[in-house]
């Protein structure tokens, strides 16, 4: 299976094929109201735009994982939560990942600690503080990170900025 690359603006709670005889295609991606389209290099990038639907539950994420390598992943002005996350820790391939104006805090961020690969993370608006910033310091790879409207402190980004080599300020 090719890889996915995953922008999902808002989801709803829907399945993906169960069983490794369904695989997910693009024409599964076009029934669930999403788009695949060809990505440069190899693979797909997903993307579904449902406005006015909201997650109702946050075990909806737990289908993700059998797009395959899920590259971004765009969750803004969901309805998840820290028990969401939980499912986001199995996408180890994800390098982009927009949390902003969700209800995510310190211990959802814990789940991302894993995510080795990330580059990006928007918490634009969620309700992390310095506390949660000790998990996203094993994010070797993180470039860029949005804390607008956080409770994190200057403190706390200084000191999770100091966590990286080639960071500036």
């Amino acid at each position: 299976m090719k890889p996915f690359l995953c922008a999902i603006s808002l989801l709803c709670p829907f399945a993906f094929p169960a069983s490794a005889e369904e695989p997910v295609t693009p024409d599964t991606i076009k029934k669930l109201g999403g788009l695949a389209l060809p990505y440069a290099g190899g693979g797909w990038e997903v993307e579904f735009h449902l406005r006015g639907r909201f997650i109702t539950n946050d075990d909806s994420l737990k289908s993700l994982p059998a797009l395959g390598e899920v590259r971004s992943l765009n969750l803004r002005d969901t309805r998840v939560t820290d028990a969401g996350m939980v499912h986001l820790a199995k996408l180890t391939q994800l390098r982009r990942l927009h949390l902003e104006r969700t209800s995510v805090t310190d211990e959802g961020i814990a789940h991302l600690a894993g995510l080795v690969h990330l580059e990006y993370l928007n918490l634009y608006g969620t309700k992390v503080s310095d506390k949660g910033m000790v998990h996203l310091k094993k994010l070797k790879k993180l470039k860029k990170i949005f804390l607008w409207k956080t409770g994190v402190t200057k403190k706390g980004a200084a000191d999770l900025r100091s966590a990286f080599v080639d960071a500036k300020a």
